[in-house]
Parts: C-alpha cells; structure tokens; sequence
C-alpha cells in the first residue's frame, strides 16, 4: 500500500476515480449482468451517471468511505472496475465491489477486495467489515468468503436496478480474525 490514496498488489493500482474513468465505468456499468447484481447502481447506466457519481465520491472522499477505481497494471484500459468501502460515519465499515464482465474469473476482485480489507482494517482501524450480496450472484459471495469474511445473515436486501428486493447474504468479518489471517 502506497498511501491512503493509492494502493498497489501484484497486478492491480487502486486509485481515487477521476473525471477521465468515466467513460470506461458507463461503458462496464451499463451492463446489467453487473447492474442486476447491486444494490444502488442505476440501469441503464450513462456517462452522466459516472461523471455525478465519481464528483459526488471525491467530494465526500474520506467522510464515508473510500472508493478506488481499479486498474490492470501490465494495461492501460483505464478502470475497469470500482472496490468500495462505505458506511464509516455508522462504524459499520461495508464493502462494495463491482468488476467488468470482460475481467470476470482471473482473481481480480480478490485480490482488489483483499487489498480494500487490509485498508480498512489496518488505516481505517475498523472494528469489523460487512459485504452484501444477492443469492442469484454466487461469485460475489466467494470473493467476500475468499477474502476471509463468513456469513452472518440471510435477508431481503434491494437491488436498484431490478427495482425490487432480492434474497441476499450478509457477511462478515472481525478484527481480530483478520489479525489471524496474518494481515498485518
């Protein structure tokens, strides 16, 4: 980890958005294999969508949460996905990751997720991360489980995009069992 700004692992930068990803995230973003998948994001997703949300989460960078673009180090495709983590004024550090579906299945989002883990835990200080998925989204599941985090909860969760809410699984991870995993 370089700072709290940017954060490198062995093949991934992660990076505060900029106005210039914005193209590249309504591009990934509207798709709705992605979109069906979370909780807040619009469908259909444009450009505008990116630029408001990228302004919105600078402005508020640090108050509730942290946001990296994520990028390929070895490529120059610009982001190719965000990593998350929010809900810090509640103390209930939450992550939220979303990857585009050309990138699917190399171990992207785990290694972007645990680099977000490791933040939280050893910058924020959080007493504890939480991650939400939907159940028709088993992948987003394992990322979380890969990364250490176990299930707490079933329930009914919303999904934007979809209009509607869908069964999902919350799950969860201490301190102290991240201080285990020899993370620090």
């Amino acid at each position: 980890m370089e700072n709290d700004e940017n954060m490198e692992t062995e093949r991934l930068l992660l990076r505060p958005p900029v106005a210039g990803d914005a193209k590249a995230i309504a591009e990934l973003a509207d798709n709705w294999n992605i979109a069906k998948n979370l909780g807040s994001m619009p469908y259909p997703y444009s450009i505008s969508d990116a630029e408001e949300w990228i302004c919105r989460q600078n402005r508020q960078r640090g108050i509730n949460g942290f946001n990296f673009s994520i990028e390929l180090k070895d490529q120059k495709h610009g982001a190719i996905g965000i990593v998350s983590i929010f809900n810090l004024i509640k103390v209930e550090a939450e992550l939220g990751y979303w990857l585009g579906e050309d990138y699917w299945g190399r171990g992207i989002m785990s290694e972007a997720v645990g680099a977000i883990r490791d933040f939280a835990f050893g910058k924020l200080n959080a007493p504890f991360i939480i991650s939400h998925h939907l159940l028709d989204n088993p992948a987003s599941g394992r990322v979380a489980e890969k990364c250490g985090l176990k299930e707490v909860d079933l329930r009914m969760v919303w999904a934007r995009a979809r209009r509607k809410f869908a069964p999902g699984r919350t799950l969860r991870l201490e301190r102290i069992d991240w201080e285990r995993l020899g993370a620090l």
